[in-house]
Parts: C-alpha cells; sequence; structure tokens
C-alpha cells in the first residue's frame, strides 16, 4: 500500500466520522482507524436542542505526519430538520480555512461568510442536519424521500434508501439496525463560487462515485452503529467503539 493510497483511504475516512456524531441528546466519543492503526479522535456534544458541535482530531503517527484539529458546528430546526447556521474551522496540516453562513427561513436565502448570497428553497438541509433526522424518524418516515441540501454554494438533493434490517454484533454487542443507502445528486440551480479547496469531509461526502451507507439502531438511541464508503476502488468501514 503506498503512501497515496494510505492518505487517500484516511481523509475518505475521516469523512466516515461523521456518520457517528448525529445522535442528538446523547455524548459519544469514537476513534477512527484504517488499516488497524487508530488516526482520529471524534467528539460530539449537543449543547442546545438543535445545535450539534462536532470535533475531529488526528491521533497517532497520523498526528506526527497529517495532524489535523477540524471543528462544525451546525444550528438547526429540531422540527423539520431545516438548517439555520453553520460555521467550520479547519486545520489540516498547513491548511487552515473558516466557512460560516446563516439563513433567512423566510426567504431560503443563504449568506456566507456575511458577504455572497445564494438562493435555496425554504427548508432546505444539509448533509449534517440529515444525519440528526436519521436518529429521529424512522424508516418509513424517510426511505426514498428527496431532500434538498446546500453544501457550500452547489444545490443538491439526497435521500436515504431502506435496504434491509439487519443484526450488528460489535464487540460484545449486538445492535438490530435499518441498514440505508445515502444518495446524494447535484441539481440544476446555479452555484455559487465560495471556495477553491475545501476539508476533506466536505469534499468527499458529496463525490459522485462515492457508495455511502449507514446502519442505524431500530430501536433506544438510534445511533448509528456502523458507516461504509466505497469510493474509487477502496472500501472503507467505521464503527461504534465497544461500551
Amino acid at each position: 500500500m503506498n503512501r497515496l493510497s494510505i492518505m487517500f483511504g484516511y481523509r475518505v475516512f475521516i469523512s466516515l466520522g461523521i456518520f457517528f456524531l448525529t445522535n442528538p441528546g446523547s455524548a459519544q466519543d469514537y476513534q477512527i482507524a484504517i488499516f488497524s492503526i487508530p488516526c482520529a479522535s471524534v467528539e460530539m456534544n449537543q449543547s442546545a436542542p438543535g445545535k450539534l458541535n462536532f470535533r475531529t482530531k488526528s491521533i497517532g503517527i497520523i498526528d506526527l505526519i497529517w495532524p489535523e484539529d477540524n471543528r462544525y458546528t451546525t444550528h438547526y430546526d429540531s422540527v423539520n430538520f431545516a438548517v439555520k447556521s453553520f460555521e467550520k474551522q479547519i486545520t489540516q496540516g498547513s491548511f487552515s480555512q473558516k466557512l460560516n453562513f446563516t439563513v433567512d427561513e423566510n426567504t431560503g436565502v443563504f449568506r456566507y461568510n456575511d458577504e455572497t448570497d445564494v438562493q435555496r428553497k425554504p427548508g432546505t438541509q444539509t448533509i449534517f442536519t440529515l444525519l440528526a433526522r436519521v436518529s429521529k424518524e424512522t424508516a418509513a418516515q424517510l426511505d426514498t424521500y428527496w431532500f434538498p441540501m446546500e453544501h457550500e454554494g452547489q444545490a443538491y438533493q439526497m435521500r436515504l434508501l431502506w435496504s434491509d434490517s439487519t443484526e450488528l454484533k460489535i464487540g460484545k454487542n449486538n445492535y438490530n439496525c435499518d441498514h440505508y443507502r445515502l444518495d446524494i445528486e447535484p441539481t440544476d440551480d446555479p452555484p455559487i463560487n465560495i471556495i477553491d479547496h475545501s476539508d476533506y469531509f466536505s469534499e468527499y461526502i458529496v463525490h459522485p462515485a462515492a457508495i455511502r451507507q449507514l446502519w442505524v439502531e431500530k430501536n433506544g438511541r438510534r445511533r448509528i452503529i456502523m458507516a461504509s464508503v466505497k469510493l474509487m476502488g477502496l472500501t472503507l468501514e467505521a464503527k461504534l467503539l465497544n461500551e
């Protein structure tokens, strides 16, 4: 396995880490590994209803060769899951970036960095709000429904396709899960050029060739138990740590 493949895999794997952090009302810590090598820690907390705080931080040998400390904060409507505001602060090696937007809930206008406006449909969501939604709604409420999505100046639509119910064994625990495929497709809405380069998660999560899957606890806390992505011949999985 060459260094390029390892670094590519690590970048995509960080994207998977975000999937785990969508359990409002609970505090979960996760460790992400690639090729059995721990590479990142992940923290999530909900400081208020409709507010999710995420942090991914590189650890171990990865932290020595490619340090990363990324933070994402999302405010959303806890009833319809429309996004209200978003902010990210990125540090990846020598690359750093800040980006934020607020939403006019009446007009659907997204204002990026207090200066650039883009019109979107009222009720538009993001990848973070959809993953929050999956911890609140059943497969019958989610399956096949397209939701409008905004992502760094580009309009998308996204949906969860229910595949089956299955039991996953993670460590000593068995989890009865709903298994979904997550589709993300660009729409014809005009994009705006906000940034030239983005962080790994934001870049790879919308890649047109990515196959994204989620296994969500059917009962109880409805946590995301496992996530996987297949991209460019590389399949990666991330699982909930043993409780």
